[in-house]
């Protein structure tokens, strides 16, 4: 029996184009790594976008084309960078209530900053999300 979808086709915050892995933490949170974007969207357990991190490219904290996600039980993020030939480490990302704060997430080698996505639908794209050192 049909459960729920998360997300749709497109290029918005909460839009997937080539959605190729997803995991659920401990708190039902969905991550989903998004190829074509180059970028994990986090999303609740209703569904609801939570956040978005990571931008395409070859260094500390970007992805290419990730493709798998796994947790562990210290609720870390491990991302498939398929293109950089490489599994991307991330530490637990706790999101605060729905705002436009800002949360750090640690990439295994450096901090990165990752942007949190209001809920109008005049948002940038999860293509134009900018990684940032703490």
């Amino acid at each position: 029996m049909f459960v729920r979808a998360i997300g749709v086709q497109g290029d918005g915050p909460g839009q997937f184009a080539r959605p190729k892995g997803v995991a659920i933490d401990g708190d039902g949170r969905v991550y989903v790594a998004d190829a074509a974007f180059s970028n994990v969207q986090m999303f609740d357990a209703r569904g609801r976008l939570l956040l978005a991190f990571a931008r395409m490219g070859s260094g500390d904290g970007e992805l290419w084309m990730p493709e798998g996600l796994s947790l562990d039980g210290a609720s870390r993020l491990y991302v498939s960078d398929r293109f950089n030939n490489r599994i991307q480490i991330y530490e637990a990302v706790r999101p605060r209530a729905a705002t436009t704060e800002i949360s750090c997430v640690k990439s295994t080698r450096r901090s990165m900053m990752a942007s949190w996505w209001p809920t109008s639908p005049h948002t940038r794209s999860p293509s134009s999300i900018r990684s940032m050192r703490c």
